[in-house]
């Protein structure tokens, strides 16, 4: 036969039964983890179609809509990108290389890629009646088969193919395209066509009359058709001058099993569907079959089930669609629901069923002993195959291997040994049966001199030569209990745990016993496994490793391991666990690292159900829980069966899942958005959900995902398998959700999806309503402050024109009373004057006494004149202190100088009052006490204060109030003028610089006029 040329077989199925000691096979149906959705689940019913677009999401239709699943979440889509699909009522799917095909009941087809559609409405090129098939031609175009014949799609156009290509216009079921470009299709005649690549015509496939023919497409290249009423075989060969038949006629023996849908896997095996269930059959064909030789030739094609007769039940007794998708798993569509059969990590041995607890234990030679609590004994070699070896009746407490080879089992009472192939007991001794129940040999293990050490529940630990059972081996330095674990190490040392965490080395003669002290924290312990340098303990509590001085602990991110039953360390130097979580594979380079580091906490692998884990281990007997065969493939006993796994991890999920944002719902409404520009979202969003997913199918509950909010996170958040994102009470502005995920094994997507979305202001949240909103708080601050400086300075002047009301009023009673009563007197002493004669030194006296009471009264006077007055004076502040400074500078020898800047301007008389006399200190102060050579005033009138300043260059004084004199009040005085006129008196002074004294006057409380100013300061 011609590598070249296309070939075609029509295969119907004989099923072969294979006992337990078949030769190895792939797995069977049963052996594949199994999830169903159903409606409860959120399925659509009675599904019809079912594929798998290039982007990993699953598609299907069941007659009344279209329905796209992510692993977790079924969506129905009436919509895509804003257009409506032509129909419901689709009847087949076909995923293209970048998008969708999607062909309707009543004609009509559709094409979706990305969020757009392009539709191809019936009449319109393709016909009115059903389009049941896609398949592309090997050209670049597309075929679709109808129930009106074959049409074909060039330059954006359908049209028919009619009989220039040999294709008559009736209903074609299926068509196919194989791997050399081969198109091949069935007719309701059952006659099938092919064309060959690069040809114009059809050419006929004379075939037996069939019904119902569907195609197959082996990962060969080959071209299967099966018809599923009949099941019957037959193998065609497509030559240069037509199709030729080459094997016809295997009859199906098998009149109890139908099948509705069929097809190869990746392996190469092929899945049958129908209302019993689903099946996995192994398909072989005679390699030397010759075309022409239809007899013995069809005896060598065989389809046989794998491991015995196993069917899995599935949703539906209706199978309407098989599908594999991009990561393996196999997909079945049914009337009921969606099934997944998906092969997981481990493989669990074939065993018989009810067994509740198994033993396990290596043999020399690669095989693999089990036990099961049925009182039977299984070996499966390392081809595996299985087969049942006679044994001694009872339930098996322990298995060992012993450096011999040879194979000891634990039973009630009694321990066996298989010896070239013979069973051999050592009973225990009759005074201690009698305290024992069934199965309660808890562990044991031989010494370097070929002594058996046996672990007896409630008796305690026997060493035993041939059938001499001597307890503690008559020592009195073991602990006096029995041991949970016994192993012994290829040094002589024999190693036993105990329930309290308790460890000890039978070294020789010496008897070590480590404890919680040596930092030993395991609990109860169920494994010592001693490899070398490394001896690895596990027990309830944890993992520990002893290098032959310490003792350190093996952590991973949640802590310790919990309820290790069983430890191997690989020849590699990798590490498998039985815990109760599941199995745990630990890489030698972790091992190492936690080895160097204490601190290091250990990533790891996790084998649990969800990898056909059947159940969890029993962490007190049978033991150990986990062995190492030959192979390195690692074998585990649980509560429901054994499982195994090779010891390098099988092929690991490359596909890099597409990560997708689903939805978006602000505040109870959905938002759909594109790519080209940011999602606007409503003013005053609260509450915000994003919704993504992640397409990777094989083991959803390990899909994983992290996803960062920037313009509000800092940094990636972890939220494990969470797939929704909250926001609440984001602030407006511009953000960008972006997610990442990771598949099964960790491979991750580091591109992810991205989502940009805008926040925008209220008016109240713009920056010109924050800035107006600043304003208005200034300008009501400021007003606030114009009111209530305005009315501090009313309260001022009040007080002002008040103390002046007062001044006038002493002035008039002093006129009126005092000074006009001192006249009265004066006149009176003067005419008692006159009578005395001037000779007499009375009158002399008399006349002085009134020459001073007039300087008296001229000086009452003035004062009352100030007093009424002084608001009326001519005399500015300049020119009183100029006068002033110049008569004081007449008694000293200091020089006055006087300055004024700015336009002078009228001052309100008690300002002008209170600003003199505090000068008027100052002035009188520095001529008199400064001993200075020059004092200078300066009066500045600005727009904000009247300033006035005194300072000399004197010798300065201490202006510590503690150091004045006691009776010197001038430096008070001023302070307590500035006060009443709330005036800013700064006072300073030093030796070298002299002294300066400085008042300042608010411009509105100083000036008369009240002239305008930008701002008062109070002080």
């Amino acid at each position: 036969m011609s590598s070249r040329a296309p070939h075609i077989l029509i295969a119907a199925v004989c099923w072969l039964f294979l006992g337990a000691a078949a030769a190895a096979a792939p797995r069977s149906a049963d052996q594949f983890y199994h999830t169903q959705w159903t409606t409860q689940d959120g399925a659509p019913p009675g599904i019809q179609t079912l594929v798998q677009t290039a982007d990993g999401y699953l598609w299907m239709s069941n007659g009344a809509g279209l329905f796209r699943f992510d692993g977790v979440h079924f969506e129905r889509i009436s919509r895509v990108g804003g257009q409506e699909l032509l129909s419901a009522n689709i009847s087949t799917l076909w995923a293209a290389e970048r998008g969708m095909w999607i062909g309707y009941r009543f004609g009509g087809a559709t094409y979706m890629e990305g969020d757009r559609l392009t539709h191809y409405p019936a009449g319109e090129g393709l016909p009115v009646g059903t389009t049941l098939r896609f398949a592309p031609d090997g050209s670049g175009s597309l075929l679709a088969a109808t129930t009106t014949g074959l049409f074909r799609l060039v330059d954006g156009k359908w049209s028919p193919l009619g009989n220039e290509w040999n294709i008559p216009a009736s209903r074609f079921y299926e068509i196919a395209s194989d791997k050399a470009g081969t198109i091949w299709a069935s007719s309701i005649e059952n006659v099938c066509r092919f064309l060959r690549r690069g040809a114009q015509r059809f050419e006929d496939c004379t075939v037996p009359d069939k019904q119902a023919l569907s195609f197959l497409l082996p990962r060969d290249g080959a071209v299967w058709m099966i018809s599923r009423t009949q099941r019957d075989a037959l193998i065609l060969q497509a030559t240069t001058d037509g199709a030729r038949l080459v094997i016809e006629g295997i009859g199906n023996e098998d009149h109890t099993y139908s099948f509705a849908q069929a097809r190869f896997d990746r392996q190469g095996q092929l899945w049958l569907a129908g209302e019993q269930g689903a099946r996995r059959l192994d398909v072989s064909v005679a390699a030397a079959t010759a075309p022409g030789q239809s007899g013995k030739a069809a005896r060598e094609l065989h389809a046989r089930e794998l491991n015995g007769d196993r069917i899995v039940p599935l949703t539906g007794r209706y199978v309407s669609a098989i599908l594999e998708d991009r990561e393996g798993s196999i997909w079945f569509a049914t009337s009921g629901g969606l099934d997944q059969l998906r092969a997981p990590a481990l493989s669990r041995a074939d065993l018989p069923s009810g067994s509740m607890t198994y033993a396990i234990a290596p043999s020399h030679d690669g095989a693999v002993w089990i036990g099961t609590s049925s009182e039977q004994l299984f070996r499966i070699s390392s081809d595996l195959r299985q087969t049942p070896v006679p044994a001694p009746a009872g339930e098996y407490g322990c298995f060992y291997l012993d450096p011999k080879g040879d194979l000891w089992i634990g039973l009630r009472n009694e321990i066996w040994q298989l010896h070239a192939g013979r069973w051999q007991a050592s009973r225990l001794p009759i005074a201690q049966r009698s305290r024992t129940a069934p199965g309660e040999i808890q562990s044991m293990a031989m010494d370097t001199t070929g002594a058996m050490w046996v672990s007896v529940v409630r008796v305690g630990v026997f060493k035993v030569v041939g059938d001499e059972w001597t307890l503690w081996g008559g020592r009195t330095d073991l602990p006096p209990e029995a041991a949970t674990i016994v192993a012994a190490d290829e040094r002589g040392r024999v190693w036993f745990g105990y329930v309290d965490g308790k460890v000890a080395v039978l070294d020789g003669d010496r008897v070590t016993t480590f404890t919680s002290k040596d930092g030993l924290a395991a609990g109860t312990v169920f494994a010592i496994v001693p490899r070398g340098a490394n001896v690895w303990i596990g027990g309830e509590r944890g993992m520990f490793h002893f290098d032959g001085q310490t003792f350190r602990p093996i952590r991973r991110a949640e802590g310790a391991f919990a309820a290790i039953s069983g430890i191997v360390e690989l020849d590699t130097g990798d590490l498998w666990l039985n815990t109760g979580d599941g199995a745990v594979r630990i890489e030698a380079s972790e091992a190492r690292n936690a080895l160097s580091d204490p601190s290091h906490v250990v990533s790891y692998k996790l084998l649990n159900y969800l990898d056909g884990m059947p159940g969890v281990p029993f962490v007190i007997r049978p033991l150990p829980t986990v062995v190492v065969d030959k192979q390195q493939r690692v074998w585990f006993a649980t509560s429901d069966g054994v499982a195994w796994t090779d010891a390098q991890p099988r092929v690991r999920n490359e596909v890099i899942p597409t990560v997708l944002v689903k939805s978006v719902r602000a505040d109870g409404g959905t938002y759909q958005w594109t790519a080209s520009q940011p999602l606007q979202l409503p003013v005053r969003t609260r509450n915000l959900e994003i919704a993504y997913t992640a397409l990777s199918l094989a083991i959803r509950e390990r899909v994983r995902f992290k996803y960062r909010l920037e313009g509000n996170d800092s940094g990636w958040q972890d939220v494990g398998t969470r797939r929704e994102a909250f926001f609440n009470d984001l602030p407006p502005g511009k953000y960008r959700f972006q997610v990442i995920a990771s598949n099964n094994d960790g491979l991750w997507n580091e591109t992810g999806a991205a989502l940009e979305f805008v926040i925008p202001p209220t008016f109240v949240q713009t920056p010109w309503f924050t800035a107006l909103l600043v304003g208005s708080v200034l300008g009501i601050v400021w007003l606030a402050f114009a009111i209530r400086f305005r009315h501090a300075k009313a309260q001022l002047r009040w007080r002002l024109e008040e103390r002046l009301v007062e001044r006038e009023r002493i002035a008039r009673e002093l006129h009126d009373t005092f000074l006009q009563g001192v006249q009265g007197l004066m006149l009176r002493f003067q005419s008692a004057t006159e009578r005395i004669p001037k000779h007499e030194p009375a009158r002399a006296l008399m006349e002085e006494a009134l020459d001073r009471a007039d300087l008296v009264l001229a000086d009452g006077r003035d004062k009352v004149t100030s007093l009424r007055s002084s608001s009326q004076t001519s005399t500015s502040l300049p020119q009183a202190l100029s006068v002033l400074g110049s008569e004081l500078a007449q008694d000293y020898t200091a020089t006055f100088e006087l300055s004024v800047e700015g336009e002078e301007c009228d001052l309100h008389p008690v300002i002008r009052e209170e600003a003199f006399r505090i000068g008027a200190e100052a002035l009188a102060n520095a001529f008199r006490h400064a001993q200075a050579t020059r004092i200078q005033v300066r009066i500045s009138y600005t727009r904000r204060a009247l300033v006035l300043l005194v300072r000399d260059d004197g010798r300065g004084f201490n202006t510590d109030r503690s150091q004045i004199p006691a009776g010197h009040w001038g430096l008070k005085g001023m302070e307590e003028r500035a006060a009443r006129i709330r005036a800013q008196l700064t006072l300073s002074s030093s030796a070298s610089q002299g002294t300066s004294v400085e008042l300042k006057v608010p411009a509105r409380m100083a000036f008369k006029s009240g002239r305008s100013v930008r701002r008062i300061s109070e002080t």
